[in-house]
């Protein structure tokens, strides 16, 4: 599984460890996770959070304290319609500030915020289950921001879409990251990992390799070892090298390497 994030400077400098099993089977094996310094936070409790729902961990069990965390980071899931709570779009975006007792006032700036952050404004008084699933999981995304996370964790969040919907999410989550939030995308597709600022292979529920796509990717042993694929645009450019074409042993998406092949010429 790969984790692909801030995509991923997240907090100060702080190493997580724990152990996870279900039904016999390890999940998580002494998982040790450091994150590096983020520009826009200073607090060290959001990742204690996904700890908790996740795993065990030597975290607060003050309800005080979990109610902090959970206001700072959101969580979207593979599938859309299971996070979908009510019949009109405004409606599921106020559930969540409603919840923490946010101002009615205030709710309406954030419905407003969050629909056009995710590009969905004029979507405000449809039926979600009438979108697309790309659509589906940009409501779900914007239900998140309503209530102001310093974190957004996708976990699979494109795995039920077509590539057009994919598209769409990826695109919101680059647009949110500028904006500074911190972006932890949970994902079996090569093509998204190469997106992401640092890149986390795990394996039997271990942290095998942590670092840059192309720090990753050009480590083709262990991609071959933890089976792991190469991303199609950079598989096609490893034949090519292969074949003796001069291209450079680099991380390709699709334009950069219709460039460099275009160049050849």
């Amino acid at each position: 599984m790969t984790l692909s994030g801030a995509f991923c400077n997240i907090l100060r400098p702080e190493v997580l460890r724990l152990s996870f099993s279900l039904c016999a089977f390890s999940l998580l094996d002494d998982f040790t996770f450091q994150f590096t310094d983020g520009e826009s936070y200073t607090e060290s409790k959001e990742m204690e959070w996904f700890i908790e729902t996740y795993g065990t961990f030597e975290a607060t069990e003050e309800e005080e304290e979990l109610f902090a965390i959970r206001q700072k980071v959101g969580m979207v899931f593979q599938n859309p319609d299971n996070q979908m709570i009510a019949s009109i779009i405004e409606d599921e975006i106020a559930f969540g500030p409603e919840n923490l007792g946010v101002p009615r006032e205030e709710i309406g700036k954030r419905i407003e915020y969050a629909l056009s952050a995710v590009g969905m404004t004029e979507y405000r008084h449809n039926t979600p289950y009438k979108l697309s699933g790309g659509q589906k999981q940009r409501i779900a995304i914007a239900a998140v921001l309503a209530m102001r996370p310093e974190v957004l964790v996708l976990d699979e969040s494109t795995a039920m879409l077509d590539p057009k919907g994919r598209a769409e999410v990826l695109k919101v989550a680059h647009e949110l990251n500028d904006q500074g939030i911190t972006i932890v995308l949970i994902t079996h597709f090569m093509e998204e990992a190469t997106q992401a600022d640092r890149v986390v292979v795990m394996s039997e529920g271990r942290v095998v390799m942590d670092g840059t796509p192309e720090e990753i990717f050009r480590d083709r042993a262990s991609i071959e070892k933890y089976d792991l694929e190469l991303p199609i645009t950079d598989a096609i450019a490893a034949d090519l090298l292969q074949a003796g074409l001069p291209l450079e042993d680099k991380i390709y998406s699709e334009k950069t390497l219709a460039e460099a092949i275009c160049r050849l010429k």
